[in-house]
């Protein structure tokens, strides 16, 4: 199942509310008065809110990553990492 809890705001959603509000009324004029060039309008409107938000999630998720991979640097470590005093010193028995 996905995750959908957002874990901070999201600064765009008015502006994505208002696109697709204003899409969905210019389809409903251009359907209601007939006029294609209304519903041309509006999907081209609905689109480009589309693509925004899909560009716009990217670069979040690609900040988030970014975060996170700076927060783990400091907390990875393996072998090699280890001090003199705990290296297996070419098997000898102490």
């Amino acid at each position: 199942m996905i995750d959908r809890t957002r874990r901070e705001p999201d600064y765009y959603l008015d502006w994505k509310v208002r696109l697709f509000f204003t899409g969905a009324v210019l389809v409903a004029a251009g359907v209601v008065f007939g006029q294609d060039v209304l519903v041309l309008i509006a999907i081209i409107l609905l689109v480009v809110g589309l693509l925004a938000m899909t560009l716009l999630n990217r670069r979040r998720k690609r900040a988030d990553e970014a975060v996170a991979a700076e927060a783990s640097e400091g907390e990875d470590w393996d072998a090699d990492d280890r001090g003199p005093d705990d290296r297996d010193m070419g098997g000898s028995a102490r």
